[in-house]
């Protein structure tokens, strides 16, 4: 990885301007920060993350900018040439064109496109979608980021990239949908042969066909960028424990309004909107951990009286959030969604499960813990060991 990160380099070094270069570069940036936080110590892998990642922000971000003036131009130039009716001109004088003479003209351009070093470059038009896709991916590195940070050291560095997120996920994403509801959608390619029959255990062929629309990828990015950003005002003393709950339960909730009771999936939806919905219900479960972790790193358990009001609300706040996160975990794995699930994601599914199942245990032993929790730690216990 780091031999492609030479490569990517080199390449946006001959053109500092395409966005496909900047693009690529800075997915190879975080797709490397990742590896960095998965082989390294929780210290190690932050240092050596971080600056891949602020690097990887950068690149996406400008990125961004220069499809949205792309894009821009280009509606401008197709405007005006529609408004001087020389589209209309040339598709009437290829119609009135005999077709003889259209024969000799494809026969004189096969011939001359035979001529040696003669070369032509095919660009893709840039399309809402894909500036879409570069808005996502900015969100999702962002959104690492900001859990790399200490509030206490790097609060100058995380509002910037805080007001960069806030940029797209206000305003760019919303623009971006209505120009995509809006703009007819291109022709579907031919469609290639089926495969022949594998020889597979378990449903991995429903995982594999499968995905979410860039709308909702795009949304639900949105959704995880704020509730990241609601964990690092709260981390750095600007929020209470109550409010950055509510802030939690609000955002995802106005992605879907049954995120509290789950009601089964008629078994007509189609897998992309399953997906979408198995998609919240796992980044609401994140955000639910990530809120209970937050709230155990907090003032309130290292020097507070464990009795205190404060620590008491803490941890009321946690254990409800981690029942919740253990609710749309398990509904996870309800039909249809588990058919959309792969081994892998299923694994994980599981092994969050347990510990959550861990993380309540823990909380029965905490001063303010309530006789309920403390009869159920032979279950919780028990449940994780299953998980």
């Amino acid at each position: 990885m780091e031999r492609t990160l030479q490569s990517h380099r080199f390449a946006l070094s001959l053109n500092p301007a395409n966005t496909d270069i900047l693009f690529n570069t800075a997915q190879v940036l975080t797709s490397l920060a990742e590896a960095q936080l998965e082989a390294g110590t929780t210290a190690s892998g932050k240092y050596e993350a971080r600056p891949l990642l602020e690097e990887a922000v950068q690149l996406f971000t400008q990125c961004l900018e220069s499809q949205q003036q792309e894009y821009a131009q280009t509606q401008a130039e197709i405007a005006k040439a529609q408004a001087s009716g020389e589209y209309q001109e040339a598709w009437e004088g290829e119609r009135q064109q005999p077709k003889d003479a259209q024969d000799d003209s494809m026969d004189i351009a096969s011939s001359a496109s035979e001529v040696p070093g003669d070369w032509a470059t095919v660009e893709e038009p840039l399309t809402p979608e894909s500036i879409l896709e570069t808005c996502i991916a900015q969100l999702g590195a962002v959104t690492t980021l900001l859990g790399l940070y200490d509030p206490n050291a790097h609060l100058s560095s995380m509002e910037k990239i805080a007001r960069d997120g806030l940029e797209t996920a206000n305003n760019h994403i919303p623009a971006l949908l209505d120009l995509v509801a809006t703009t007819p959608a291109p022709s579907a390619p031919s469609q290639e042969p089926k495969s022949g029959p594998t020889l597979s255990i378990g449903s991995t062929a429903a995982a594999e066909e499968a995905s979410a629309t860039p709308r909702d990828d795009a949304i639900l990015a949105a959704a995880n960028f704020q509730a990241s950003l609601e964990e690092m005002t709260y981390r750095s003393g600007r929020n209470t424990s109550a409010a950055y709950a509510q802030a939690i339960e609000r955002i995802f909730s106005a992605l879907d309004t049954t995120i509290n009771a789950p009601a089964p999936v008629p078994a007509s939806t189609p897998p992309s909107a399953a997906l979408a919905a198995l998609n919240i219900h796992s980044a609401y479960a994140d955000a639910l951990i990530d809120l209970a972790s937050a709230l155990s790193d907090s003032l309130h358990h290292s020097t507070a009286s464990p009795t205190t009001t404060a620590a008491a609300t803490d941890v009321d706040i946690q254990w409800t959030a981690l029942t919740q996160a253990q609710l749309s975990l398990a509904y996870m794995g309800t039909a249809p969604y588990v058919s959309l699930l792969s081994p892998a994601r299923l694994a994980d599914v599981f092994l969050a499960r347990g510990d959550v199942e861990l993380f309540r245990f823990r909380l029965s032993y905490a001063g303010a813990a309530r006789p309920a929790w403390v009869k159920s730690r032979a279950v919780l216990v028990g449940n994780a060991g299953a998980y």
